[in-house]
C-alpha cells in the first residue's frame, strides 16, 4: 500500500500527498482495504486552516518508528474535516463518549 492522497483536491491532502506514510482517504475501498488485510484503521481528523494540524502530521511523519507502526499495523486514514463533514459532525458526541473536550486534530482507531 502507498500514500493514495495525491488525486484528492484540498490543501491538507495535498500538502500529506509525499508523506512517508501511507495516508489513505476516507472511502468505502479503504474500509474493504482495511477488512480483506485485518487491520484497524487508524484515523487522524484535521482542519487545513488549524496549524497545529499541520504540524502533528509532520512530526509523525519524520519519526520513523511511527511510520513504520502505522505502515504496517493499520490503515492510516487521514480525513479533512472540511471535505468529510459528517465525521467532523461526529467528533463533539465521539468526544463526549470519552469524557474529554473536542481538539484538533483527533487520532481514531476503528475497525
Amino acid at each position: 500500500m502507498a500514500n493514495a492522497l495525491g488525486s484528492f483536491p484540498g490543501a491538507l491532502y495535498s500538502s500529506q500527498a509525499s508523506s512517508p506514510i501511507h495516508w489513505q482517504p476516507w472511502t468505502k475501498e479503504t474500509f474493504e482495504r482495511a477488512k480483506a488485510s485485518n487491520r484497524l484503521l487508524f484515523c487522524v481528523v484535521a482542519l487545513p486552516q488549524q496549524g497545529r494540524c499541520q504540524t502533528v502530521l509532520n512530526y509523525l511523519a519524520r519519526d520513523a518508528s511511527v511510520v513504520s507502526v502505522l505502515n504496517e499495523q493499520y490503515v492510516p486514514v487521514l480525513i479533512d474535516g472540511d471535505a468529510c463533514r459528517e465525521v467532523a459532525l461526529l467528533l463533539p458526541d465521539l468526544c463526549a463518549q470519552i469524557n474529554r473536550p473536542v481538539q484538533m486534530p483527533f487520532f481514531m482507531w476503528t475497525t
